[in-house]
């Protein structure tokens, strides 16, 4: 990690060379500044401190803010994101109330309990109506920006969150909003080996189409402020049974009881928040491509070669070299669709292989969450060799590394004739 940040500064001191060598001084509009402003945000700028738009809007002011010194310089730039760092965590903390839903039904017996997420309280309850006592004027801005109607009868979420703008809560909001539907789909969505008529996504909970912010009061925050989602066809809310939803609410119990014992839930709820966005699309590739960075994100192998990846997932498997040539098909899948751009009508079958994998994957470290440190202690042990007299030649190897490094001798076995080292 710190070898990553120290490659991250570099770039990000580059960037701010050439931004300094121009001629005009630094130009705000061109794509040089952009790719600055993103450099910065990545080098300069802790994920765990900031929404995305803060790190955006931080990257982006700092350049005119160093810019009134005279010419951009590293140290300038560096100068004018610390202060504006600062004044970001002096703002005052506002509560904001977000409306908006799942496409799900919400005619069932089964109570869906409040939970705080993130420390973001979400709720559910009744039937998801956006428009509901909105002026008129309200109602035609929605329609400019979306084309589909509103589905009736999709189950309502209000969101509290509680953050410095209205921005950053809108963030938040959907993660954990993101987070409960991520946690109910790891055990309703199942992926179809093949597909008959027209395609539409696997994930069973999907976020309403419109979302829109609200004061403490209740209020409108701003006028014609909503977000919405781009859906290509017309959003069908999922009708589950009181079955299916004491079977996701067990599951959401247990996947909290594990994050609450877990060292690293921020990287866990990441990866639920990751598969919940995974197979909400229609596109199948999409989906496919999704569905690989996750497994990589779990297998701690995203920098590494694709033969990590493979080799820590089939681990998890007693028939680990079965497991081990279908990645290997999938992965040869998507080297032909990302280079060649390749879509072959065996998308859907690698899809289902693929998802049963990730859907174990993940599993597993949900479960194991409390036994490690971290994904790349989980991706150490996943590195274990599955024949079990390499393993024990391993611990073997372990203890006598164990032995030299507290400066004791380490002894051969006398049938060998050699002597201690």
């Amino acid at each position: 990690m710190a070898e990553a940040r120290e490659q991250q500064n570099k770039a990000f001191l580059e960037a701010a060379k050439l931004l300094a060598a121009s001629q005009e001084g630094a130009s705000f509009s061109s794509f040089s500044y952009e790719t600055a402003a993103t450099l910065l945000c990545e080098g300069e700028l802790g994920r765990a401190d900031f929404s995305n738009y803060q790190r955006h809007f931080i990257a982006h002011r700092a350049g005119f803010e160093a810019a009134k010194e005279g010419k951009v310089t590293p140290q300038s730039l560096a100068s004018a994101i610390e202060k504006l760092k600062r004044d970001t965590h002096k703002k005052r903390q506002q509560r904001f109330i977000f409306r908006t839903g799942v496409l799900v039904n919400s005619s069932f017996k089964v109570r869906v309990p409040s939970r705080v997420l993130r420390n973001t309280r979400i709720a559910f309850k009744g039937n998801w109506s956006p428009l509901l006592e909105r002026s008129e004027e309200f109602r035609h801005e929605v329609e400019n920006y979306i084309w589909y109607d509103l589905p009736p009868f999709a189950m309502a979420a209000t969101i509290q969150v509680t953050a410095s703008d209205v921005m950053t809560a809108s963030e938040a909001a959907y993660e954990a909003l993101d987070l409960r539907r991520g946690i109910w789909n790891i055990s309703l969505n199942r992926v179809p080996i093949h597909r008959s008529g027209i395609s539409k996504p696997i994930s069973r909970v999907r976020r309403a189409p419109l979302m829109t912010p609200y004061d403490k009061d209740g209020k409108p925050v701003e006028k014609g402020l909503f977000w919405y989602e781009e859906y290509v066809s017309q959003p069908e809310v999922e009708s589950l049974t009181d079955s299916d939803w004491a079977k996701a609410l067990k599951q959401e119990e247990w996947v909290l009881d594990q994050l609450s014992r877990c060292h690293y839930r921020n990287d866990i709820e990441a990866a639920i928040i990751r598969y919940a966005h995974a197979l909400d699309t229609w596109d199948r590739h999409i989906c496919f491509m999704r569905l690989w960075g996750l497994l990589e994100f779990l297998t701690a192998s995203a920098q590494d070669s694709g033969r990590a990846t493979i080799r820590r997932a089939s681990f998890l498997y007693q028939n680990g070299e079965h497991t081990e040539i279908i990645l290997d098909t999938l992965r040869e899948y998507r080297h032909r669709f990302v280079h060649g751009g390749y879509e072959g009508p065996e998308i859907d079958a690698a899809l289902f292989l693929l998802d049963k994998i990730v859907w174990d994957a993940l599993r597993f470290v949900i479960s194991t969450a409390s036994l490690f440190s971290g994904l790349d202690e989980c991706a150490r042990f996943m590195d274990m060799p599955r024949d079990l007299k390499k393993l024990e030649r391993v611990q073997r190897l372990q203890r006598m590394a164990k032995r030299f490094l507290t400066g004791k001798s380490i002894r051969h076995r006398r049938t060998t004739g050699e002597k201690p080292v």
